[in-house]
């Protein structure tokens, strides 16, 4: 499927700012796409999703997301964080697994230690992660979303090697790691720059596997449930076609937000 066309189906799926999931699962063409594309934007519903994750795939990697986001705006019930300590420590082993993630404890030990040791007491809202695991998860989101890294040559005419972090890899074998992170400073630094940019950004689809696309969406809906009305016209004005019509959907009910996707 194209972009063209995904976001089509996407669009069409949103009825009075809520995300009808029932509706997607009538499209053809989305349900190889369920779980990349169409699970992040149960958020707007009003349990997170976690109704229909449980009857579709307990096991979708984003359900810990959505019980962490449910988490955040109320309490679970025992079942649920029964179920979040479970998905979460599941799918987590499951993305450790992936050479990737190698490559990812060397660049960023923080968050790696982080994800292995804290998250349900951090994503309880409790404890202040400190400004080094922050500023190392604002790398992480940088160089997923087009960045590169580093490291030593072995010559003097190539003292330094440039290396492409794969953006489909991540987005398709990590994507529980990776929007837990990008939750994480959606909270503790809500306005940051870093958002400003990815939202910015015309990512392509290249594989139906990758949660890229649902990571974009995601944090350009944060920026527009946080930042003030003057900022929001800005934000617009940089926005690309897609996410515009998006955002017309998804906030089709919201007055204000409409006003601020309209202003000229």
């Amino acid at each position: 499927m194209d972009k063209h066309t995904l976001l089509n189906c996407l669009n069409a799926s949103w009825r009075n700012g809520v995300f009808d999931i029932q509706y997607a699962r009538q499209q053809a063409a989305l349900l190889p796409l369920l779980n990349s594309q169409c699970v992040a934007e149960l958020v707007s519903s009003k349990d997170c999703g976690i109704s229909f994750v449980q009857g579709y795939n307990p096991d979708t990697p984003l359900a810990a997301w959505l019980l962490m986001r449910k988490q955040r705006e109320g309490r679970l019930t025992v079942p649920e964080q029964r179920w979040l300590a479970s998905a979460l420590q599941q799918q987590l082993e499951r993305e450790e697994r992936h050479p990737l993630c190698r490559r990812f404890d060397t660049l960023f030990p923080l968050c790696g230690a982080f994800l292995r040791k804290t998250p349900l007491n951090i994503f309880a809202w409790q404890h202040d992660p400190g400004p080094a695991l922050l500023d190392e998860a604002e790398d992480f989101i940088m160089l997923v979303s087009g960045g590169c890294w580093y490291e030593y040559g072995d010559s003097q005419s190539a003292p330094f090697i440039a290396h492409a972090y794969e953006q489909e890899a991540v987005f398709e074998h990590l994507p529980l790691l990776t929007f837990l992170l990008t939750e994480l400073l959606t909270y503790y630094r809500p306005a940051n720059e870093r958002f400003l940019l990815i939202a910015a950004m015309d990512f392509p689809l290249r594989s139906q596997r990758s949660y890229l696309l649902s990571w974009q969406r995601m944090i350009v809906a944060h920026l527009f449930e946080v930042l003030p009305a003057d900022e929001l016209k800005h934000l617009r004005q940089s926005l690309p076609v897609s996410l515009l019509t998006y955002l017309q959907q998804r906030y089709a009910s919201h007055t204000g937000k409409q006003r601020a996707l309209q202003t000229p």
